[in-house]
């Protein structure tokens, strides 16, 4: 399924953890990227995965692609970019390597991309801060990739920080680090991940107004009585 409006909308709407609930209540487990940290103020995102591996780098490779017998596939998929993709990166936990800066991040921000997700280094951690782009890694780096680091392929399958992740499914990346829906799930999860965050809303707006803890969270008959009244009223 397509990453359509509504979709995004719900997302938007829930955090990280809200929507590592849904999932895991429904049985499609954890998908959540704990390792990964935000590398500057933007965090919250809602994006299709587009997705680039890397292997290894050996020196007849990297000599190819100087060559142009290979193709330069990190400057390949940053240039494929499009409105909401999150660029995800999987580079295998190498902390010995930048696999980009705030130029390129800056570029991927100029093509609309929605976030870059990697589980390696960028490099310029300070002026990728700056930009208008959310950005999770594991660290910083002043070495440029080619020396560590072989992209292999792009649109492919990859794994980023022990996570799995097909082309086309949805990430949301917040404060607490980045889940992935699968793609085929993410109406249903997106409902269901928005209706919890707007009942939890109703929670806390009830202990503000000192309700007990016990029977109001977890809601029990009668707070889920009054919860529907409560959305009756605002129309929902």
């Amino acid at each position: 399924m397509a990453l359509t409006t509504e979709i995004a909308r719900q997302l938007a709407l829930c955090a990280v953890p809200t929507v590592n609930a849904v999932m895991a209540k429904s049985g499609l487990g954890s998908n959540h990227m704990r390792g990964l940290a935000p590398v500057g103020p933007k965090r919250r995102f809602v994006g299709r995965a587009v997705t680039l591996r890397a292997i290894p780098t050996r020196e007849d490779l990297k000599k190819r692609v100087a060559a142009g017998e290979l193709p330069d596939l990190q400057m390949t998929a940053f240039e494929a970019l499009g409105p909401d993709d999150v660029l995800v990166i999987e580079a295998g936990g190498d902390l010995r390597a930048s696999v980009f800066g705030d130029i390129m991040a800056t570029y991927a921000v100029v093509r609309g991309a929605a976030a870059i997700v990697i589980d390696g280094c960028v490099s310029d951690q300070e002026a990728i801060a700056g930009i208008d782009l959310a950005v999770f890694a594991k660290g910083n780096a002043a070495t440029s990739a080619s020396l560590f680091l072989h992209f292999t392929e792009m649109g492919g399958p990859v794994g980023c920080d022990g996570v799995g992740v097909m082309p086309g499914d949805v990430l949301v990346g917040d404060g607490n680090g980045v889940v992935l829906v699968p793609a085929a799930h993410a109406a249903e999860v997106a409902a269901a991940a928005a209706a919890r965050e707007e009942m939890e809303a109703f929670i806390v707006e009830r202990i503000k107004a000192g309700a007990p803890l016990k029977g109001t969270y977890p809601a029990n008959e009668a707070t889920r009585a009054a919860f529907a009244e409560w959305k009756a009223a605002r129309g929902g």
